[in-house]
This record gives C-alpha cells, sequence and structure tokens, in this order.
C-alpha cells in the first residue's frame, strides 16, 4: 500500500492516492467537510460518528465524492463494536466496493499504531442505521418554523447541502455546559457558526438571511444543538421535516 504523510493546520494528513481517500489526525473539533469521523483514547477508536467524551484524537476521514460514506460508517461501527462487517447493513451490491475501501483505510490506521475497541462484558446491541433523508425541490420554497429552547426562526432548505435562515430569526443565548461547567462541544461548534455569520447578528437576532450547509449546522447556530434538528422543523400543517424528507 502506498501512503503519503504530511502535516497541515488540522494535523497529520494520510493520502490514499490507490483509494482516493485521505485521513486527518487531530483534536477533537467539528469537521464538516468530512465523510465521517473516528474518535480515539490512547491510539484506541473508541467511536465512530458521535464524540466519545473521554476521547483525545479525532481522525477526520474525506472520501471521493462516489465512495459511501455511510457505509463505510456502518462497518467502522461494527469493528469497534467487535461485530461482523458483513452484517453491517451494507447492501450487497455496494458491499464490495465499500469492503475494499474500508480495507485500505483499517490498514492505513493500524500502520499509524490505531486499534479498535472491543465489546467486553456483553456482546453489542445491533444500532439501527442513521436515519437518511433526501432534499425534494418541491420544498425549496417551503417556510420551516423552530421554536426550541429560546429560539424562533423560519428555514428553508433551499439544496442538498444549503439551508436559509430568513432575517430575523432569535437565537439561543443560554450557553450549554458540560457537567463540570465547561463549554459543550456543541456549544463551542454553535459559537464557531455564530462568529462566522457575526457580521448578520444584532443583539441576538439575525439581520440578514443566513446560509448553513446542513440541518445539523442550523440547530448549532439557533439553538447550540443538543436535540434532533430533523424534528424541530415544521410546516405550517406541523409536519416535521424528517417526515417529509426521511427515507431510511
Amino acid at each position: 500500500m502506498h501512503i503519503e504523510i504530511d502535516t497541515t493546520a488540522k494535523g497529520l494528513t494520510i493520502n490514499l492516492p490507490q483509494t482516493a481517500a485521505t485521513i486527518t489526525v487531530g483534536p477533537v473539533q467539528a469537521d464538516p467537510d468530512a465523510a465521517l469521523l473516528l474518535f480515539a483514547k490512547d491510539h484506541q477508536i473508541v467511536s465512530g460518528g458521535t464524540t466519545a467524551e473521554d476521547a483525545d484524537r479525532q481522525l477526520a476521514l474525506t472520501l471521493q465524492w462516489d465512495q459511501e460514506g455511510e457505509y463505510l460508517q456502518r462497518m467502522f461501527a461494527a469493528k469497534i463494536a467487535g461485530t461482523d462487517v458483513a452484517d453491517a447493513g451494507v447492501p450487497a451490491g455496494a458491499y464490495q466496493a465499500v469492503a475494499a475501501v474500508f480495507a485500505d483505510l483499517t490498514t492505513a490506521l493500524s500502520l499509524l499504531g490505531y486499534t479498535f475497541g472491543q465489546a467486553a462484558a456483553k456482546p453489542a446491541a445491533k444500532r439501527p442505521g442513521k436515519p437518511r433523508h433526501r432534499f425534494d425541490r418541491k420544498l425549496a420554497d417551503t417556510p420551516f418554523t423552530v421554536d426550541h429552547d429560546g429560539a424562533h426562526a423560519t428555514v428553508y432548505w433551499r439544496k442538498a447541502k444549503e439551508m436559509e435562515i430568513a432575517p430575523g430569526a432569535r437565537l439561543r443565548t443560554e450557553q450549554l455546559l458540560n457537567k463540570d461547567g465547561s463549554e459543550s462541544y456543541s456549544a463551542k461548534y454553535g459559537d464557531k457558526l455564530r462568529a462566522d455569520h457575526a457580521a448578520a447578528i444584532k443583539d441576538g437576532v439575525t439581520t440578514a438571511a443566513v446560509t448553513l450547509r446542513s440541518v445539523n449546522e442550523v440547530g448549532s447556530f439557533l439553538y447550540y444543538g443538543n436535540t434532533n434538528s430533523w424534528l424541530q422543523l415544521l410546516n405550517a400543517e406541523g409536519k416535521t421535516l424528517d417526515e417529509l424528507t426521511r427515507i431510511g
């Protein structure tokens, strides 16, 4: 296997030319460009997708556009849990190609000294797959309202990766804190998004349209996340965006 190692502002970057994939190892932080995220403690990968509380490293995997990040996430979840990746819920038609990419990635991680957490005491229960949603152009001009945790807004899903928050949105001002009183990860990410759009915010209210990349970013921006934001966006009939666009 041929790999290329470099350092960037984000951390140590490992390029796999044959697989057209990149692994960036660095501190735990938001990375909206990653196809999937893995989190490690003392060089043991202990979670994927959701940050482990005691993780000290984040491994952000970027893939070429036609590789199925969701299917790879399922395989990594099975690997971490110590279950068979063949039972990870990857469709038969995609399994061979995804398994080849997965093998290259795990080999590269192994060469870097990373191992995977294993289920101890009891077998890990199979987790349901992460819900998927499909953008519907018919909904591009449909206003969805948000009224959650002190945040009030009108939001449009304009394009597959374009969410628009209309001017006049009121943001939650109370910070989300961890049990020890420190600022939570979701609050830090929300504050970063607000800083990025500071010119459109005055006294906790947006004065211009704010464009974000995803429903989760909308939740982080408006009320610091900490809930399933697909269930917080409601149309005029009270139907959630999740209900209208969920495909599995």
